[in-house]
């Protein structure tokens, strides 16, 4: 049986609605931990050096605090720029599918 080759590449434009992508969610919540991850070693390590073992408890809360508050930014810098979705293309070619 022989494949039927695509003579004119099929293509369409879709707006993908940022609420139902879990992808986009994921990296967001990655990108907002590591962050926070940041500032948790930063300020347990200032803690430690400093020998305020009393305040590690306090570096604890200020990083959740400053975790919520960055995903919270980032949420409304994404639906501020994307309200109606991102924009994606896709292109069937012979051998691959473009996006």
């Amino acid at each position: 049986m022989k494949k039927q080759l695509l003579d004119i590449p099929q293509k369409w434009d879709i707006n993908i609605s940022i609420l139902k992508n879990p992808l986009l969610w994921f990296q967001l919540i990655v990108m907002v931990l590591i962050s926070s991850s940041f500032l948790l070693l930063l300020l347990v390590g200032l803690n430690l050096y400093e020998h305020h073992w009393e305040d590690i408890p306090a570096s604890f809360s200020v990083t959740s605090i400053v975790g919520g508050g960055l995903f919270i930014a980032f949420v409304l810098i994404m639906f501020v720029m994307y309200w109606r979705g991102i924009p994606t293309r896709y292109i069937l070619r012979d051998n691959y599918i473009e996006q």
